[in-house]
């Protein structure tokens, strides 16, 4: 058991000031949400102009698209962690109606901590993944206030995290099926959304076309949910934080162990990262060695089959596949047609197919060959 599920008190919330429950929760943010349209609005923008490039890239492939696409996303991430960050200032000073200006500002004041804060986050609750996944699914609950105590309390770094956990400390269960109930609610809804108007998207327009504007309402509907745990968070947060003055709680120490998460959660990201580039290179190096061998045994064959094919009274190129097969028969499977006028052969290695014609046609394809005597690129 994980230390920190084993120090928690898992006795029953507190008679002080009692939570909302989950439909209360759930009707506030949602609440919240519906009144801030323009914010929903802003907050899908970015991850919506990637859908609307990758989706004229899939229209129209161009180079430049595909640019457009890869520079775009990169910026994307950060305009949304500061759209977020603005999100989380209106939120957490709804009662004093802040506007996105205000909460805009406060954003760009406080992106590194945004950044930091959301890095740490990420970097602790992956070494709690990491652990055989259950002490990160209670840490995630342990530091899920973080973010408020940022807005609310100036809080950074880790002195955010562990301000969330000394307020949940005690009341794990409370916070833990509150958030999964929200969060279930929301995503049960937003199935069923997306599941008519994706059928319906179908009947209209194309299959791509419905794949992209399913894409869109998913990025909108991400967008409300973004707002809706929010808005629980600062809710959750309010009560505990009245709670902690009226009964507080000694809270243990987590200092060191969240020191040692993060660090197990950055450390396994980057050996993940090395392995990757590792394997692309051998993956690369060994398509490239699959290519040329096959090419060059590919090239004997077409000169085979040319000489072959003059060679015969008829000039024919009937008989040809069961000459020019045997020299690739120890690469892969083989698949040849052949007529009078033309032949194709297939070569399916482990790692490619290639073909070559009568034509001179001869290079990597990801068609079959059916019956054709014709090598095609698609």
């Amino acid at each position: 058991m994980s230390p920190e599920l084993a120090e928690q008190n898992t006795g029953p919330e507190s008679p002080v000031v009692q939570m909302p429950g989950v439909i209360e929760l759930f009707t506030e943010g949602w609440e919240f949400a519906r009144t801030n349209l323009p914010l929903v609005a802003i907050l899908s923008t970015p991850f919506v102009l990637i859908e609307i490039l990758t989706y004229m890239n899939i229209i129209q492939p161009s180079t430049s698209l595909q640019i457009a696409v890869g520079v775009v996303s990169f910026i994307a991430v950060i305009v949304y962690l500061l759209l977020v960050g603005a999100a989380l200032y209106m939120v957490g000073h709804t009662s004093e109606s802040a506007t996105f200006t205000q909460g805009f500002s406060w954003a760009k004041t406080h992106f590194w901590s945004l950044l930091w804060l959301s890095a740490l986050t990420g970097a602790i609750i992956w070494g709690g993944f990491i652990l055989l996944i259950i002490p990160g699914i209670i840490i995630s609950i342990y530091i899920v206030l973080s973010q408020m105590a940022l807005v609310l309390e100036g809080k950074t770094g880790l002195s955010a995290l562990l301000r969330s956990r000394e307020l949940v400390y005690g009341n794990w269960w409370p916070v833990f099926g509150r958030i999964l109930g929200t969060q279930l609610i929301f995503f049960g809804l937003m199935l069923l959304f997306a599941l008519i108007a994706g059928s319906v998207a179908a009947l209209i327009v194309d299959e791509t076309s419905a794949e992209f504007v399913n894409n869109v309402l998913l990025n909108i509907l991400g967008s409300v949910g973004t707002l809706i745990l929010l808005t629980v968070t600062l809710r959750i947060y309010s009560v505990l934080s009245v709670q902690a003055v009226i009964q507080p709680e000694p809270v243990p120490s987590a200092k060191t162990k969240y020191q040692v998460l993060g660090w197990i959660g950055v450390v396994t990201v980057v050996l993940s990262v090395v392995a990757m580039v590792t394997f692309v290179d051998v993956n690369d190096s060994v398509v490239a060695e699959d290519t040329t061998n096959s090419l060059i045994s590919l090239s004997y064959a077409q000169g085979e089959a040319q000489q072959y094919y003059v060679s015969q009274p008829q000039m024919t190129y009937v008989g040809v596949c069961a000459e020019i097969g045997q020299y690739l028969s120890d690469k892969g499977e083989v698949v040849c047609n052949e007529s009078n006028s033309a032949y194709a052969l297939l070569l399916q290695t482990p790692i490619a197919q290639y073909c070559v014609d009568s034509t001179g046609y001869k290079k990597i394809v990801y068609t079959d060959l059916a019956e054709r005597t014709q090598c095609l690129d698609i």
